[in-house]
């Protein structure tokens, strides 16, 4: 097919010495990874992906614009191939097809070449070649995703695939460093060397050719002139070109952020990924600079804030920026919203008899709206905003699905009323999301349906976790047992949870427990080793003005200890946290009790 003269040899060959493969086509390759474990089809994808991924910068025609090509061809396109090479990179994991090659990330991919083929139909024919590279990488992008994905009986064939479109453009220097790749893997079986250590090296062996460099110094001169971060991927792609170390966690942190936060772009993305590598690296220097001291607590999600009181676990509100606060919307939504509160004052009483949950809701809702804009906690008045809406749908619901007389007139939900109570949801979603704080919590719920389990399951373990705090004394004080009665009263009542009240649940759940942990991790060892939970008053609680608050924290994480594992399973954050708890027992335990 193409002349391999020209292409380097193996690595650790010599010049007389005949390769132990050698390819120049795409069938030689198909043949060659027929009888060859799913992990080399995966590798090999990966790594061609990665060589033609320069070649993106055709898409950057005179007078195109470079943040529409960015958003469009380069983002899906990085990201299908950082997926495929964390795949390719801790091969071995459980969780690879998920992270590695979702059909989101694929799907992606598939878009960014569709886009880069629209882009160089309309050019004239001398330019098509050089932008048909676009194409090209971007299609091998969302082959090497299928490929980290696919099955036993496909993932060859994308592999093949991956490489006969890098090859289309590239030619005979793709065929050569395949074939080295190749030789690399084959060389490994002696030794049993897994194939991951293939995806560690650098992708040329040496110097990348001369068009690969030139193409990628323009790419991405371009990107980074955009101002939206690109560093994060221009960074991480020369590190793959060195075959630099990296780290597991936060490479797979990278592609698993959620699908929503990923449809904002490359500007908010990057700027998310940014904050990843920071808080890493903040990491890594602390524990570099102290060895022996435990690690940091994990970084805290959006949500409500808890802190021990003389009264039980209070919420410290999240306030709005200066900005936020004094926006000239956000103060006139505010000001519309308690006027709609205010005129449903008077109107609710008329409906405690018939729906006394909504009632309830609707005073515990006034509690977190009534706030200054200047002391509004923005996380409970979100959470309180969920609740209600979904208590009112299923009142609703409820109503119009009953039977004729069944239920008097006087007893369904006065068509006024409701009205007025959607028209003050609408008010509260405008201004709401008005809030950093709670568009992150937005997308946080929304992010939800990705997971395994089902919404109703996942509001279940939430509940779970939720209602036992109302039956423990001194564990909640006011505005904390308003906003918990809240969001516990309301999953009890719905029949069809939204995700905005799910999130809410979640994120109610998982900031309390954090705090119950936090509070009583300097105490939580003397407790271990008592005989009972009220052994450690005396000693270790004796003076503090929050110790009935403290000891109820220990009672609640103790006697729920199962509904937490459960709760857990599914959330990143609040694993972390136990994760850190566990340390923190472990660290402060005498030596014969740890």
């Amino acid at each position: 097919m193409r002349n391999q003269k020209d292409a380097p040899q193996p690595r650790g060959a010599r010049e007389d010495e005949a390769p132990v493969v050698e390819f120049s086509n795409r069938k030689d390759l198909e043949r060659w990874l027929q009888d060859k474990p799913r992990e080399w089809s995966v590798v090999i994808a990966a790594r061609a992906a990665l060589r033609v991924a320069p070649m993106l910068a055709t898409a950057l025609l005179p007078g195109a614009r470079a943040r529409k090509i960015g958003r469009d061809i380069v983002f899906p396109t990085f990201r299908a191939i950082a997926a495929a090479w964390i795949a390719a990179k801790w091969a071995n994991h459980s969780d690879e097809a998920r992270i590695a090659a979702t059909s989101f990330i694929y799907a992606g991919a598939a878009a960014g070449a569709d886009a880069a083929a629209a882009i160089w139909s309309g050019a004239s024919a001398t330019d098509r070649a050089g932008h048909f590279g676009a194409t090209a990488a971007a299609d091998a992008a969302a082959f090497a995703a299928a490929a980290a994905a696919g099955t036993t009986t496909t993932t060859s064939d994308f592999a093949a695939a991956t490489v006969d479109a890098a090859a289309d453009t590239i030619g005979v220097a793709i065929w050569g460093a395949v074939s080295r790749d190749a030789n690399e893997l084959e060389a490994s079986v002696p030794m049993n060397r897994p194939a991951d250590h293939l995806a560690a090296e650098s992708l040329w062996f040496g110097t990348p050719p001369g068009w690969a460099a030139e193409s990628w110094n323009k790419l991405k001169s371009a990107l980074l002139a955009l101002n939206e971060d690109w560093e994060v991927w221009t960074d991480w792609y020369e590190a793959r070109l060195r075959g630099s170390s990296s780290n597991e966690q936060l490479e797979r942190a990278r592609v698993m952020i959620d699908d929503e936060i990923w449809e904002e772009g490359p500007k908010v993305v990057n700027a998310h990924i940014k904050r990843l590598i920071e808080e890493h690296e903040e990491r890594e220097i602390f524990q570099s600079a102290f060895p022996n001291e435990p690690p940091p607590e994990p970084i805290e999600g959006p949500g409500p804030h808890l802190r021990p009181t003389s009264s039980g676990f209070e919420i410290v509100p999240t306030l709005p920026t200066s900005g936020e606060r004094d926006d000239p919307t956000q103060i006139s939504l505010h000001a519309q919203l308690n006027r709609r509160v205010e005129r449903l004052k008077s109107a609710m009483p008329r409906v405690q008899n018939t729906h006394k949950a909504l009632f309830d809701e609707f005073n515990d809702y006034t509690v977190f709206a009534g706030s200054d804009l200047t002391t509004l906690d923005v996380p409970s008045l979100w959470s309180a905003g969920a609740a209600l809406n979904d208590m009112v749908e299923a009142v609703a619901r409820s109503d119009g699905n009953v039977a004729n007389h069944t239920m008097s007139e006087t007893q369904r939900l006065e068509p006024d009323v409701l009205s007025q109570l959607r028209s003050l949801l609408r008010d509260h979603t405008t201004f709401i999301m008005g809030f950093a704080q709670g568009q992150e919590l937005a997308s946080r719920a929304a992010a939800l349906r990705l997971l395994d389990v089902k919404p109703a399951d996942l509001a279940q373990r939430a509940r779970g976790v939720l209602a036992p705090m109302l039956d423990v004394s001194s564990l909640l004080a006011k505005h904390a047992r308003s906003l918990v009665q809240t969001i516990d009263r309301a999953l009890d009542a719905s029949d069809d949870m939204t995700l905005a009240l799910v999130g809410a649940a979640v994120s109610a759940a998982t900031r309390s427990i954090i705090a119950f942990g936090r509070a009583v991790a300097p105490i939580i060892a003397p407790v271990a080793v008592a005989t009972s939970i009220t052994g450690i008053n005396a000693s270790t609680l004796s003076g503090d003005p929050n110790a009935e608050a403290l000891r109820a924290a220990l009672t609640y994480l103790i006697e729920n200890a199962n509904a937490l594992a459960a709760f857990a399973s599914h959330d990143a954050q609040l694993k972390a946290w136990l994760d850190w708890l566990i340390s923190e027992i472990r660290r402060n335990l005498p030596p014969d009790k740890s």
